[in-house]
């Protein structure tokens, strides 16, 4: 986790809350191509990453499983949850193409449905608090037919706000007393609300911490959410950045 202090990437290790975000950012810096896999208490999410963008997205929890997500939708009944996935395990079919082929859903469907699912596995993987990561870089591409194209830094910027651990947020500056703007060129990237760009420029003027919280139109803790995430940007630091060009891809 970042506590004010840099993030040192290895390609395992474990993990506490908040580092997947640190972890993110590094493949998108370094548009790695490969695999993030995220474990916990037996449990394992994996992010697919080519040239610094989300593709695909794994889970062996029961809960995670398409059929599942389509069930607590309520997209399907759970007729048609128990006949598919009886059909799926004869045919050795998964689930989406069991739901095509028995006639339950269409292309359409399929193509929409897959990705808002896999959306899901993601942002559940950002918000994993502790357990054990691995970072495999890989050179093949992938060969899945339905994927994703998420730009990382909009994950992040989606996870932050989805964040909802308040004591975590607020004890990443316990021990931080100022801080500096750096990498500013990166803000265009972001697509941040007015509001959220309204805590990086106070970051600007007010160095201080509690100056920062003093005079910012967000609550405290909402605050806190955004400095958080531009600390793992490195768009601003505990020290003053020298001045140099940004070369954020």
């Amino acid at each position: 986790m970042v506590t004010g202090k840099k993030f040192q990437f290895a390609p395992a290790g474990d993990l506490g809350e908040g580092d997947v975000f640190s972890i993110l950012f590094h493949l998108h810096k370094e548009s790695i191509t490969g695999e993030l896999e995220v474990e916990k208490d037996g449990s394992i999410r994996r992010i697919l990453v080519e040239d610094g963008k989300i593709i695909f997205a794994y889970s062996n929890i029961i809960e995670d499983a398409f059929g599942n997500y389509l069930l607590a939708q309520k997209l399907i009944d759970r007729q048609i949850y128990d006949r598919t996935s009886k059909y799926m395990l004869e045919h050795k079919k998964r689930f989406g193409r069991a739901l095509i082929e028995l006639g339950y859903f269409d292309y359409e469907q399929i193509w929409t449905w897959v990705p808002i699912h896999l959306r899901k596995i993601v942002f559940s993987c950002i918000n994993t608090d502790s357990g054990y990561y691995r970072v495999r870089v890989k050179r093949e591409p992938s060969t899945e037919n339905i994927v994703l194209d998420l730009d990382i830094l909009s994950v992040l910027v989606e996870g932050i706000r989805l964040l909802d651990s308040k004591e975590f947020l607020k004890n990443q500056f316990l021990e931080i007393d100022q801080l500096y703007p750096c990498e500013t060129r990166l803000m265009t990237k972001l697509a941040l609300k007015p509001y959220e760009i309204h805590v990086f420029e106070l970051v600007k003027r007010e160095h201080r911490v509690q100056n920062i919280l003093k005079w910012s139109e967000l609550l405290e803790i909402d605050t806190y959410r955004f400095l958080y995430l531009f600390l793992v940007l490195e768009m601003i630091s505990t020290r003053k950045c020298p001045k140099k060009p940004d070369t954020i891809p």
